[in-house]
Protein backbone atom coordinates (compact mmCIF):
# COMPACT_ATOMS: atom_id res chain seq x y z
CA UNK A 1 0.00 0.00 0.00
CA UNK A 2 1.61 3.24 -1.10
CA UNK A 3 1.54 6.61 0.57
CA UNK A 4 -1.85 8.14 1.17
CA UNK A 5 -2.71 11.39 -0.57
CA UNK A 6 -4.43 13.75 1.81
CA UNK A 7 -5.71 17.18 1.24
CA UNK A 8 -4.49 19.53 3.93
CA UNK A 9 -6.45 19.06 7.14
CA UNK A 10 -8.67 16.32 5.67
CA UNK A 11 -11.67 15.59 7.87
CA UNK A 12 -12.81 11.99 7.95
CA UNK A 13 -15.99 12.67 9.85
CA UNK A 14 -17.47 13.69 13.13
CA UNK A 15 -18.75 12.12 16.32
CA UNK A 16 -21.64 13.43 18.40
CA UNK A 17 -19.25 13.93 21.35
CA UNK A 18 -15.55 14.63 21.87
CA UNK A 19 -13.17 12.00 20.50
CA UNK A 20 -11.12 10.32 23.25
CA UNK A 21 -8.99 7.75 21.49
CA UNK A 22 -7.59 6.69 18.11
CA UNK A 23 -6.11 3.47 16.80
CA UNK A 24 -4.91 2.49 13.35
CA UNK A 25 -5.04 -0.89 11.63
CA UNK A 26 -1.63 -2.58 11.17
CA UNK A 27 -1.50 -1.90 7.42
CA UNK A 28 -2.74 1.66 7.86
CA UNK A 29 -5.89 1.35 5.78
CA UNK A 30 -8.31 2.06 8.63
CA UNK A 31 -8.47 4.44 11.58
CA UNK A 32 -10.73 3.77 14.57
CA UNK A 33 -12.05 6.61 16.72
CA UNK A 34 -13.88 6.48 20.04
CA UNK A 35 -16.06 9.28 21.28
CA UNK A 36 -17.33 10.02 24.73
CA UNK A 37 -20.36 8.01 25.71
CA UNK A 38 -21.44 5.94 22.83
CA UNK A 39 -19.67 5.05 19.68
CA UNK A 40 -16.58 3.71 18.02
CA UNK A 41 -16.17 4.35 14.31
CA UNK A 42 -14.03 2.68 11.66
CA UNK A 43 -12.86 5.01 8.86
CA UNK A 44 -11.35 4.12 5.49
CA UNK A 45 -8.20 6.23 5.17
CA UNK A 46 -8.16 6.24 1.36
CA UNK A 47 -11.81 7.11 0.76
CA UNK A 48 -12.15 9.15 3.97
CA UNK A 49 -15.52 7.47 4.58
CA UNK A 50 -17.13 5.78 7.55
CA UNK A 51 -16.97 2.00 7.07
CA UNK A 52 -18.49 0.61 10.28
CA UNK A 53 -19.81 1.74 13.65
CA UNK A 54 -19.64 -0.16 16.90
CA UNK A 55 -22.57 1.37 18.81
CA UNK A 56 -23.36 -0.92 21.71
CA UNK A 57 -21.65 1.15 24.36
CA UNK A 58 -23.39 2.74 27.32
CA UNK A 59 -20.19 3.99 28.90
CA UNK A 60 -17.35 6.37 28.26
CA UNK A 61 -14.90 4.61 25.87
CA UNK A 62 -11.41 5.78 26.81
CA UNK A 63 -9.05 3.60 24.81
CA UNK A 64 -8.77 1.52 21.64
CA UNK A 65 -6.29 -1.01 20.29
CA UNK A 66 -6.21 -3.08 17.11
CA UNK A 67 -4.59 -6.51 17.17
CA UNK A 68 -1.43 -6.94 15.06
CA UNK A 69 -3.30 -9.17 12.58
CA UNK A 70 -6.02 -6.51 12.19
CA UNK A 71 -8.83 -8.89 13.15
CA UNK A 72 -9.71 -7.67 16.64
CA UNK A 73 -10.52 -4.33 18.21
CA UNK A 74 -10.18 -3.88 21.97
CA UNK A 75 -12.05 -1.07 23.71
CA UNK A 76 -11.79 -0.03 27.36
CA UNK A 77 -14.23 2.14 29.31
CA UNK A 78 -14.48 4.15 32.49
CA UNK A 79 -16.50 1.49 34.30
CA UNK A 80 -13.94 -1.32 34.05
CA UNK A 81 -15.16 -3.11 30.94
CA UNK A 82 -12.99 -4.25 28.06
CA UNK A 83 -14.80 -5.39 24.91
CA UNK A 84 -13.00 -7.44 22.28
CA UNK A 85 -14.66 -7.16 18.86
CA UNK A 86 -14.33 -9.08 15.62
CA UNK A 87 -13.63 -6.24 13.20
CA UNK A 88 -15.01 -8.05 10.13
CA UNK A 89 -18.54 -8.68 11.41
CA UNK A 90 -18.60 -6.39 14.48
CA UNK A 91 -19.48 -9.31 16.74
CA UNK A 92 -18.44 -9.30 20.38
CA UNK A 93 -15.76 -11.94 21.01
CA UNK A 94 -15.45 -11.49 24.76
CA UNK A 95 -16.21 -9.03 27.53
CA UNK A 96 -13.58 -8.68 30.25
CA UNK A 97 -14.07 -6.84 33.52
CA UNK A 98 -11.65 -5.15 35.90
CA UNK A 99 -12.37 -3.26 39.13
CA UNK A 100 -11.66 0.29 37.89
CA UNK A 101 -11.45 2.56 34.85
CA UNK A 102 -9.52 1.24 31.87
CA UNK A 103 -7.05 3.89 30.71
CA UNK A 104 -5.14 2.02 28.03
CA UNK A 105 -5.34 -1.30 26.22
CA UNK A 106 -2.57 -2.65 23.99
CA UNK A 107 -1.82 -5.94 22.27
CA UNK A 108 1.70 -7.31 22.36
CA UNK A 109 3.53 -7.46 19.01
CA UNK A 110 2.47 -11.05 18.31
CA UNK A 111 -1.15 -10.51 19.33
CA UNK A 112 -1.01 -13.28 21.91
CA UNK A 113 -1.55 -11.00 24.92
CA UNK A 114 -3.72 -8.04 25.79
CA UNK A 115 -2.43 -5.62 28.41
CA UNK A 116 -4.62 -3.07 30.22
CA UNK A 117 -3.78 -0.12 32.48
CA UNK A 118 -6.44 0.25 35.16
CA UNK A 119 -7.05 2.75 37.96
CA UNK A 120 -9.44 5.12 39.70
CA UNK A 121 -9.38 8.69 38.39
CA UNK A 122 -11.46 10.22 41.18
CA UNK A 123 -9.07 8.93 43.82
CA UNK A 124 -5.81 9.84 42.15
CA UNK A 125 -3.98 10.34 45.43
CA UNK A 126 -5.34 7.30 47.28
CA UNK A 127 -5.21 4.56 44.72
CA UNK A 128 -2.82 2.20 42.99
CA UNK A 129 -2.68 1.76 39.22
CA UNK A 130 -2.70 -1.86 38.13
CA UNK A 131 -1.68 -3.68 34.98
CA UNK A 132 -3.74 -6.68 33.87
CA UNK A 133 -2.57 -9.19 31.25
CA UNK A 134 -4.69 -11.74 29.38
CA UNK A 135 -3.70 -14.58 27.07
CA UNK A 136 -5.68 -13.96 23.90
CA UNK A 137 -6.08 -17.62 22.83
CA UNK A 138 -8.52 -18.43 25.67
CA UNK A 139 -8.94 -14.97 27.26
CA UNK A 140 -7.48 -16.27 30.51
CA UNK A 141 -6.05 -13.64 32.85
CA UNK A 142 -2.33 -14.28 33.05
CA UNK A 143 -1.33 -11.64 35.58
CA UNK A 144 -2.46 -8.60 37.52
CA UNK A 145 -0.08 -6.43 39.51
CA UNK A 146 0.24 -3.04 41.14
CA UNK A 147 2.37 -0.78 38.97
CA UNK A 148 2.09 2.81 40.25
CA UNK A 149 0.89 4.97 43.07
CA UNK A 150 -2.04 6.80 41.54
CA UNK A 151 -3.57 5.83 38.24
CA UNK A 152 -1.66 4.82 35.09
CA UNK A 153 -1.86 7.44 32.35
CA UNK A 154 -0.46 5.35 29.51
CA UNK A 155 1.48 2.24 28.61
CA UNK A 156 3.29 0.71 25.67
CA UNK A 157 5.20 -2.50 24.93
CA UNK A 158 8.70 -2.79 23.51
CA UNK A 159 8.24 -5.17 20.56
CA UNK A 160 11.62 -6.87 20.81
CA UNK A 161 11.83 -7.48 24.56
CA UNK A 162 8.18 -7.51 25.53
CA UNK A 163 8.89 -5.05 28.33
CA UNK A 164 5.84 -3.03 29.34
CA UNK A 165 6.51 0.66 30.00
CA UNK A 166 3.92 2.57 32.01
CA UNK A 167 3.53 6.19 33.03
CA UNK A 168 1.86 7.04 36.31
CA UNK A 169 -0.04 10.10 37.39
CA UNK A 170 2.75 10.92 39.83
CA UNK A 171 5.23 11.52 36.96
CA UNK A 172 6.86 8.11 37.11
CA UNK A 173 7.95 5.95 34.21
CA UNK A 174 8.25 2.26 35.05
CA UNK A 175 9.50 -0.77 33.13
CA UNK A 176 7.83 -4.12 33.83
CA UNK A 177 8.92 -7.52 32.53
CA UNK A 178 5.93 -9.58 31.52
CA UNK A 179 5.36 -12.54 33.82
Amino acid sequence: MGPFKWSKDAELGAHPRAIRSLAQSPKGEFVFSASMYSDVSMWDVRTQKLVKSFNSFDRFVQTLAVSPDGRMLATGDNQGTIHIWNIDDQSLIVKLTVPDSVYRVVFNSTGTQLIAAVGRPKLIFNTTGHIHIWDVAKWRKRASFAAHEGFICSLTIAPQSGTVFSVGHHRTLMAHDLP
